[in-house]
């Protein structure tokens, strides 16, 4: 006799990742911005950080109690869109979070995850917006 639970953890989003506003004053060169977990953001290239740019803080609830748990993310699309359609020249290129997380005796844990953007030469300005892209996170336990 072969018995299987199937339990799923809720991720519930307490804060995005966010980018925050930026300002590319060079279209020709390539440019990176990267939101750290620790709260530290760089860029590098011809863009500035004019405002925001923070981690994401995910609650992650319904595990087991007092759980080393495993989380892995997958970034699924990996150009940000803007109005729903995809911006050629901006990608989301890395994630950035710990390995690992633990539970708490509530069976919740929290996560921050960050990550860095790199945005290509391109003969032409972006439109002004939001822009916005899809991940995966997955918890193993």
């Amino acid at each position: 006799m072969i018995v299987s639970n199937l339990v799923s953890a809720r991720i519930e989003v307490i804060t995005p990742l966010d980018f925050g506003t930026i300002l590319i004053s060079d279209h020709t060169n390539i440019s990176r911005v990267q939101i750290g977990v620790n709260g530290r953001n760089v860029t590098s290239g011809p863009v500035h950080l004019v405002s925001g740019g923070q981690a994401a803080e995910l609650i992650i609830s319904s595990l087991p109690v007092l759980q080393n748990v495993s989380v892995s993310t997958n970034i699924v699309t990996s150009k940000l869109s803007h109005s729903n359609l995809a911006v050629q020249g901006i990608s989301l290129v890395k994630l950035e979070h710990v390995d690992r997380v633990f539970s708490d005796t509530q069976g919740n844990a929290s996560l921050k995850v960050g990550g860095t953007i790199e945005i290509n030469a391109q003969p032409f300005q972006y439109p002004d917006g939001v822009y916005q892209v899809w991940v995966d996170i997955e918890v193993n336990y």
